[in-house]
């Protein structure tokens, strides 16, 4: 697996995973795989027919097309080549079907390497490309012929190389090297200053603002485009056509103590579910360590007090959690009194403030290791009763929230109860 997957960034990694998942039987997992790759595959039908309207429709036909095909992929690693491979031909598809009556019978190849088809696409995506004009390095790409365009949206946006260019638009690997040499020289020609003398340096990010604008644009209409389009007639599942693209994360079955419990640490477990790959957790202001085995999260809060409890996915997205925490008792039982009782017996008083004395866990041992019973406990007044002849004795007392204290007894020292009557009752 390692040897397949390298070259290929984390974030396609990721996807190649979510696509091994689906194949393996995982439906969720498509949901995933939708929303990671429309952004890029929208904008590139965006910049090759300049509709919105008309690319939402072909993106939604190029993701139906990837449901119904997706288990007969052979090699998941070469995903991204695959699905921008089908969204390339359903674009050329539907210029041939619907934008090219007027050309009957020419050489689409030869006609999209001219500006000729430039006056045949539809400019009812004006309204969005003129919220662009402001970015000069993609004013500038907007200018090329469409097929230098392409290839350089394919190369400098998809990230794809030149080899997967060439198999995707079934051209020689040189013919895509002297197009991307081609679209460089007129950039540089185009622009001025340091943009011209780095254009797809600048590129890379540029496309990328483009692709957020233009994807907020459409984000709303995703849903209502597969309905329109009878996807679910297709086989695409509901949670597919509900899809919200880039949808941020959420923190899921969160699970710690309640007020009825107390802790002497409180072990605070949930998930997170996320289309993207999570960036950071943390609890705000804190440096407590958090631990993650197989998407379940878990971090150990030391003291009681007011948190927020914070997911962030590589997008920046966040989601938030406030956590209260008022059942942590991390003190142990202490040892307040004790006094002899008419030389035959000795009465021990302890306290514990927060969660009370577990008496059941409570161990009493003699000067030889032996466990040994008190004669009476007053739960309630923390009061233990033991006949004299057991001293030296040692007490190992723990609380309810698991703390506790050893303590070795000797009878050469009384002590009274500060409460006399306390002292004077029977226990």
């Amino acid at each position: 697996m390692q040897k397949e997957l390298r070259g290929l960034s984390a974030q396609e990694q990721y996807v190649v995973g979510l696509v091994q998942s689906y194949q393996s039987g995982d439906l969720e997992a498509y949901n995933k795989i939708y929303s990671l790759s429309y952004p890029g595959i929208y904008y590139f039908v965006l910049k090759m027919v300049r509709d919105q309207y008309e690319a939402q429709d072909i993106t939604q036909e190029v993701f139906v097309a990837v449901y119904q095909n997706l288990k007969k992929l052979k090699e998941p690693q070469s995903f991204k080549k695959w699905i921008n491979r089908i969204a390339w031909h359903s674009t050329i598809d539907y210029l041939k079907s619907r934008r090219m009556n007027s050309t009957a019978g020419c050489d689409l190849d030869a006609l999209l390497e001219t500006d000729e088809l430039e006056e045949q696409i539809s400019d009812a995506g004006e309204q969005i490309l003129a919220t662009e004009r402001h970015n000069v390095v993609m004013s500038a790409v907007d200018q090329l012929n469409p097929m230098l365009r392409t290839t350089v949206l394919l190369r400098f946006f998809n990230d794809l190389k030149e080899r997967e260019i060439a198999e995707i638009m079934d051209v020689p690997l040189g013919t895509v090297k002297r197009r991307l040499m081609i679209a460089k020289k007129q950039l540089s020609g185009k622009l001025t200053g340091m943009y011209s003398v780095f254009p797809y340096f600048f590129l890379r990010h540029s496309a990328a603002k483009q692709c957020r604008r233009a994807l907020g644009c459409a984000e709303a209409a995703v849903p209502a485009a597969l309905w329109k389009r009878g996807a679910l007639a297709t086989g695409v599942t509901a949670g597919i056509a509900a899809a919200v693209v880039m949808q941020g994360p959420s923190i899921q079955e969160l699970y710690y103590y309640g007020d009825t419990h107390y802790v002497n640490e409180q072990t605070v477990e949930w998930t997170v579910s996320s289309v993207l790959p999570i960036k950071e957790v943390c609890i705000e202001g804190r440096s407590w360590r958090i631990e993650e085995e197989n998407g379940l999260y878990r971090v150990n809060i030391p003291e009681n007090g007011s948190y927020m409890l914070t997911v962030t996915d590589v997008a920046g997205q966040r989601a938030e959690q406030p956590l209260e925490i008022t059942n942590i008792d991390s003190e142990a039982p202490i040892y307040c009194t004790y006094r002899e009782e008419h030389g035959s017996h000795m009465r021990l008083r302890f306290q514990d403030a927060l969660s009370g004395i577990n008496w059941e866990r409570t161990e009493f041992r003699n000067v030889d290791g032996e466990q040994i019973q008190a004669t009476a406990i007053d739960r309630q007044k923390g009061e233990v009763l033991f006949p004299a002849d057991c001293f030296p004795l040692e007490i190992q007392v723990e609380d309810m929230a698991g703390n506790y204290s050893v303590y070795a007894l000797q009878r050469n020292t009384i002590e009274y109860f500060e409460d006399e009557e306390a002292a004077d009752e029977e226990i």
